[in-house]
Parts: structure tokens; sequence; C-alpha cells
């Protein structure tokens, strides 16, 4: 199975935040019928940190800094 997916989040808020944490689970499964070839996301502002969790199947991004716009664009194919 080919697939291509790209699933944007957008957040605007009415004052400056601080120290976001967002858990992202949306990596496409590999199983007998699909695999996913490539994974990506990218967050802005872009001083995230990013980390995988204990299972390895998403990641976390933290924007421990003050913002009041977040997006994150994550794009997985095969």
């Amino acid at each position: 199975m080919h697939f291509a997916i790209r699933f944007l989040t957008e957040y605007h808020y009415d004052a400056p935040v601080t120290d976001n944490l967002n858990a992202l689970r949306v990596r496409p499964a590999t199983t007998s019928s699909q695999r996913c070839d490539e994974f990506h996301t990218a967050s802005s502002p872009r001083r995230g940190l990013r980390h995988l969790d204990y299972f390895a199947r998403g990641d976390r991004v933290r924007h421990p800094t003050s913002h009041e716009d977040l997006t994150i664009d994550m794009r997985a194919a095969s």
C-alpha cells in the first residue's frame, strides 16, 4: 500500500504561553500490509525539544520559551 499523509496542527493563543508540551501519536504503523518509509515532524517555533517515547512510537515536542502560536507539521509516506 502506498500513501502520502500530511497532518497539520496549529495553535493560536490569546496570551503568551510557556513550557508547552505536546505528545504526538500520529506515525502510521508498519504492518504486514503497509510500511512507513518516511516520517518527519517539524514545529514552529523551532526551539522545541524532541525525543521519542519509551516505545519509540511517537515523540514529544516541548517549547519551554514564551510563544503565542505553535505549528506542528507531520508528513509520512510509503
